[in-house]
């Protein structure tokens, strides 16, 4: 998956005081490091060492810089990253802790060799940002998990005042950092919800959006709620499991899909370019929640059961009135064909399971596609509101799309067998 360039995955460890380790303790940090990840079965390299504080090293196609030796002097990104705390007793002892800082460890993981060198300008265009930078997500989190590694394994040596994690701005205790690094969830470190508040009117009610910080670097877009009514618990909530389903997953879904954890929610996404030199953002909009009370459009919809690795597990289509369907119809029959085939192919219910079965285990969630009728036609925002939703002509629209495409009896007789329109439509991927 084709992420935003990162340069290096760089992390702070803030002292008062620290005696720093020798060089050859240092070393020895950084190999088993990397072999806890099995990064590279013949160990690793050393390039330099300086003033026995400071070394260099080559872990498989990996880069990695320690510092020791330099002063905590630069603290503004320190203060900025505690202004992101979500409590105000955390944003102050946060400024506060800063100010005791005067001793930094400077961990710097990068692309091998090629990482630090000055190409020509023009040679630099030609191959693009990826001959520098991590710029997909295998090679993005594995750069990320030997720095995470090798900061807690330092951290058990020279116990430290707080963590900065600059990939995305986390500025952290040391257990808590540690707790994070040592999840079985990845995304719990690399992605940190950042919640603001546009200026508003003191009469108004307060909108609050969230965003991903980091998610760029993991699935190639920023990722966010807009500034809204909606509780943040729930945004974060559903911020992180787009996040982590996306990374496990290996793509993203694709724009105009919706998701959700029942099929009683349905989230959706949209997509949206920025200025050179930014990521493209996702922006995910809530379109039905039986939960808040939000209720949408109905229209036929594809859902999409998976496990907690990524993987379908069964699919099923909703909201979809087969009374009118002409069997002798050539349209209408394969309609109806693809709907037999889908629901001969899901298990009966009480095998089924949601990801509100076992909670908080990680079980199949459910990622509603965007069916044709989603395809073709806009959205009308959510409305708050306990009645039903006025049901649109699902079968017209699907029909409508069908002739569009319509084939010749004869055409349709010699490709017998092939898969058509709407198997294509009906059994398509999330994110295909």
């Amino acid at each position: 998956m084709k992420t935003f360039p990162l340069h290096s995955v760089d992390c702070q460890l803030l002292y008062r005081d620290h005696e720093p380790l020798q060089g050859s303790e240092l070393e020895e940090l950084v190999r088993q490091s990397a072999e806890m990840l099995g990064l590279h079965p013949d160990g690793s390299q050393l390039i330099s060492m300086s003033a026995d504080h400071d070394i260099q090293m080559m872990c498989g196609n990996l880069k990695v810089l320690v510092t020791q030796s330099l002063p905590l002097e630069e603290k503004a990104h320190l203060k900025e990253a505690a202004r992101f705390q979500i409590a105000q007793d955390a944003i102050r002892q946060g400024l506060e802790l800063t100010d005791n800082c005067r001793a930094v460890t400077s961990i710097s993981v990068r692309k091998g060799m090629l990482a630090d060198v000055d190409f020509p300008e023009g040679m630099a265009r030609l191959h693009g940002p990826e001959i520098q930078s991590f710029a997909n997500a295998k090679e993005t989190v594995t750069a990320m998990n030997l720095a995470k590694v090798l900061s807690v394994n330092l951290l058990r040596k020279t116990p430290a005042l707080a963590v900065f994690w600059a990939p995305n701005q986390h500025f952290l205790p040391p257990q808590t950092f540690s707790e994070l690094a040592i999840s079985d969830e990845p995304t719990m470190l690399y992605i940190r919800p950042h919640i603001y508040s546009p200026i508003q009117e003191v009469s108004e009610k307060r909108l609050i959006g969230v965003s991903a910080a980091g998610s760029e670097y993991l699935l190639g877009f920023k990722v966010g709620f807009e500034p809204s009514r909606l509780p943040v618990q729930f945004m974060v909530q559903n911020l992180m499991v787009f996040a982590s389903f996306c990374l496990q997953r290996g793509s993203v879904l694709p724009d105009g899909d919706v998701f959700g954890k029942s099929e009683k929610e349905k989230i959706r996404l949209d997509y949206q370019e920025t200025s050179e030199g930014e990521p493209d953002k996702i922006v995910l909009a809530v379109q039905s929640s039986a939960e808040l009370g939000i209720v949408g459009e109905e229209r036929p919809t594809i859902y999409h059961a998976y496990n907690e690795d990524g993987e379908r597990l069964s699919s099923t289509v909703t909201d979809v009135d087969v009374s009118d369907l002409d069997p002798d119809d050539p349209v209408d029959a394969a309609i109806l064909e693809r709907l037999a085939e889908l629901k001969k192919a899901t298990p009966p219910p009480e095998n089924r399971k949601t990801a509100s079965d076992t909670a908080p285990r990680k079980e199949p969630v459910e990622t509603p596609s965007a069916s044709s009728a989603d395809e073709m036609q806009p959205i009308t925002p959510p409305r708050h509101s306990t009645d039903p939703a006025p049901r649109r002509a699902s079968m017209e629209e699907l029909r409508s799309l069908a002739r569009q495409h319509q084939v010749s009896r004869e055409e349709t007789a010699e490709r017998k067998g092939r898969k058509g329109l709407f198997g294509k439509i009906f059994g398509k991927k999330s994110g295909e």
